[in-house]
């Protein structure tokens, strides 16, 4: 008959480090707190065929022995074994996590799970264990450990180091172990294989079996520009599961803007249409673009001048500004006082003048959070834990959106969200340290005070969740860090306040340094992030062109040969206006006048004047009068006679 076998396909391969953003299916992967009281701890979450051995033992034991220590060395006083602390995601530990020591048997199991893994069929999961060796002569090579993997009763892998593995240097090595499940249901094994009769001696630690990677999906938030005329707008990225590092791109419509970076926060943008793409590390790499994102400028102030075209001198204009805050202040180019400080100035300019409005307006306190209150589900923020639409029983480190933490995970609270109607973050907590909750990126000025609070609650009596939150990597001080409300619904303010210095961002990160089981489970809501209100400075100007009135004093009348001066401040004296002259020969100015200074025939001339927009013209009278000619008539002259008597 055709026998049936159950199968996995399994891929082994040990690296110093993988990054790979999951939870542990494995309950106390890592061994728990070294606690100096307990030389012999009670094993959880695994099982094993092992003799157990104090952690100060002091004999290193016999093969077929193993300890959970924070330091093998504390295993023997004849310097058989190294010292070395644990490591934890990749870091070594400071001496207060446990391990686990191994003297190896042949063939014989190590670790075992406590209880079978419920799995999904089809779906690519990772295994994962550190190991170091300990002893302190490397050579020979049969010394170092070979391990065996088994899942359900099969061998599916075996880590056998060669001369140049990493162990030989008794160096903390990663294995990673690939496999597709065939069946719902797991259970794993470690063992030894073909160990010598001393035993081989080493140390694991952080086992994990981590479920199927998420393809990577992405949000994003875009801050308009604060103020009019303001280049203060920002859109940043936030990337849920993928596999890191991510590339981030924007662009602009008209493709006149291209920047890239590796964080996805943009800032300094100006009111645009732009579109941001996000590029995961997976093999082939995940590729996610947003639609289309507006950044629109506030409504800047206006101003408008109740002149049509040119006005007469000194002829009353009412100037209008709206859009500006609660007073307003009014300047003007020649320089006029203007008393008023409402919307409305009433101006009686005299030549062309420029007038200037400013205001300063109030950008309200509102809560710079997007998404504070979860109605928008998992989108505008980032969060190293997996979003699951329902509560693994065995897993940690997910979280769900949802109006009542029962409906995600039926063993935590019934409650409502702080409205009473709405959706609230909850969360099973993690089993690693520094691992964030919820982070958002938000623009902010320099030299600030900011306040952050959200609100949270236990959704479990056990073990509740402490929380610390971090403002560009610095830790905030909370004056309560723990919500109270046991295992009844409630709500507890958590806050603290912030001062912005000379930063332009704030990276705000919410995490639960609780890492302890059972319990650590809660929910979040409401998270604000505020501050003083802040003013735009608003301004706007118009100009009033006034047209120029010429007033026309015909010059004398001369006689030739004498010329006359038509641009002499006499001729137009007594115009307003304050435009500029030029001299024609007919009424319309298309003949330019060649010689206004100096014309030698009676005529009719023209003075134009021009303001701006605007113009006057009008006729000046040259009369230059033809010499006279004189006739002179000589008198007779009389000859006197002299007589002779």
């Amino acid at each position: 008959m055709m026998r049936k076998y159950w199968s996995v396909i399994f891929v082994l391969f040990c690296l110093s480090s993988i990054n790979l953003n999951s939870q542990n299916l494995i309950t106390k992967g890592d061994f728990g707190t070294f606690d100096a009281g307990v030389p012999s701890p009670v094993p959880l979450g695994y099982t094993t065929t092992y003799s157990q051995m104090p952690y100060n033992d002091g004999t290193s034991g016999s093969a077929g022995k193993y300890s959970i220590t924070n330091n093998p060395s504390l295993l023997s006083t004849t310097g058989q074994l190294i010292s070395t602390f644990d490591i934890s995601n990749g870091v070594d530990g400071d001496g207060t996590g446990n391990m686990m020591f191994v003297k190896g048997k042949g063939n014989q199991v190590f670790w075992q799970l406590d209880e079978p893994l419920v799995l999904i069929v089809g779906e690519t999961y990772l295994f994962s264990f550190w190991i170091k060796n300990v002893h302190t002569n490397t050579s020979p090579i049969a010394r170092l450990p070979i391990i065996d993997l088994t899942v359900s009763g099969i061998k599916v892998g075996t880590y056998t180091p060669i001369g140049t593995d990493p162990l030989v240097k008794n160096s903390w090595v990663k294995c990673n172990y690939s496999f597709v499940a065939a069946t719902t249901s797991i259970t794993i094994q470690l063992s030894t294989f073909n160990a010598n009769s001393f035993g081989e001696l080493f140390v694991i630690d952080d086992i994990s079996l981590t479920p199927p990677i998420v393809p990577m999906t992405a949000s994003f938030v875009k801050t308009d520009p604060s103020c009019p005329n303001v280049n203060d707008g920002s859109i940043v990225a936030y990337t849920n599961s993928g596999i890191s590092s991510f590339a981030f791109e924007l662009t602009n419509l008209s493709g006149t803007i291209n920047v890239n970076n590796s964080t996805g926060v943009f800032t300094g943008l100006s009111p645009d249409s732009y579109v941001v793409t996000v590029v995961d590390s997976n093999t082939p790499p995940r590729k996610v673009t947003s639609s289309t994102i507006n950044l629109v400028a506030p409504t800047d102030i206006t101003l408008i001048s109740s002149a049509m075209g040119c006005v007469s001198p000194s002829s009353p204009v009412t100037l209008t500004a709206s859009n500006g805050g609660t007073t307003y202040a009014w300047t003007s180019v020649p320089v006029v006082a203007i008393s008023s400080t409402t919307t409305t100035a009433i101006v009686s300019p005299a030549v062309n003048t420029t007038y200037t409005v400013t205001s300063s307006r109030t950008i309200l306190n509102t809560n710079l959070i997007t998404n504070g209150g979860f109605e928008s589900s998992n989108s505008g923020f980032y969060s190293d834990f997996i979003n699951t639409p329902l509560s693994a029983s065995l897993t940690q480190f997910d979280y769900g959106i949802t109006t009542n933490p029962n409906l995600w995970n039926p063993a935590f609270i019934t409650s409502t969200d702080r409205s009473g109607t709405g959706k609230m973050f909850v969360a099973k907590g993690a089993t690693f340290a520094n691992k964030t909750i919820w982070s958002q990126t938000i623009l902010v000025d320099n030299s600030k005070s900011y306040t952050f609070e959200f609100f949270a609650q236990n959704a479990v009596s056990t073990l509740p969740a402490k929380f610390k939150v971090l403002i560009n990597g610095v830790q905030i001080t909370l004056p309560v860090s723990v919500a109270t409300n046991a295992g009844s619904p409630g709500w507890t303010r958590i806050f603290g306040t912030w001062n912005s210095g000379t930063a332009t961002t704030a990276k705000i990160q919410i995490i639960n340094t609780n890492i302890s089981l059972p319990g650590n489970d809660f929910a979040i809501d409401d998270i604000s992030f505020t501050t003083t209100s802040k003013n735009c400075l608003l301004s706007k100007t118009v100009t009033v062109d006034v047209t120029p009135a010429l007033s026309i004093t015909n010059p004398a009348s001369v006689c030739t040969p004498t010329t006359v001066n038509i641009t002499l401040p006499a001729v137009t004296s007594g115009s307003t206006g304050g435009g500029t002259l030029s001299y024609w020969s007919d009424a319309t100015a298309t003949i330019a006048l060649a010689t206004p200074t100096a014309i030698a025939s009676s005529g009719t001339y023209y003075i134009k004047s021009v303001s701006s927009i605007c113009s006057d013209i009008k006729p000046v009278v040259v009369t230059i009068n033809p010499a006279q000619a004189l006739s002179i008539t000589n008198p007779a002259e009389c000859v006197r006679q002299q007589q002779l008597i």
